[in-house]
């Protein structure tokens, strides 16, 4: 039914939605202990790099939210999606599948075998 390219387009939507409800769950659960202030919102990024690193950052105009930064080392750049799946959170139990993606969308996604 899919191409190759549009399959793996599909599979990757499908595992970032397992990873993002995942997310949602925890979170919720965690709401009442965790204070606003420690809490990530999505999208986010993860920047790694040598505590060695000189970073300059520089903001645009006030109202904007343009950063720029400068790193005198090599650096790495990791997104949310990468993040949720390091935290496991794209992994799930067939019962689960249900409750995390769309009816129409559980028979594909059984053919996944990530996890």
């Amino acid at each position: 039914m899919f191409g190759g390219g549009a399959c793996l387009r599909h599979r990757v939507a499908c595992v970032q939605q397992i990873a993002f409800k995942k997310l949602l769950s925890r979170n919720q659960a965690r709401a009442a202990t965790t204070p606003p202030e420690s809490r990530i919102h999505l999208p986010f990024i993860v920047i790694s790099t040598s505590d060695q690193t000189t970073i300059q950052l520089e903001m645009d105009t006030p109202g904007r939210r343009d950063l720029f930064f400068n790193f005198s080392a090599p650096f790495e750049i990791h997104d949310d999606h990468e993040i949720l799946m390091r935290m496991n959170l794209h992994q799930c139990d067939p019962s689960e599948l249900s409750s995390l993606v769309p009816p129409e969308v559980c028979a594909r996604v059984c053919a996944i075998t990530w996890w």
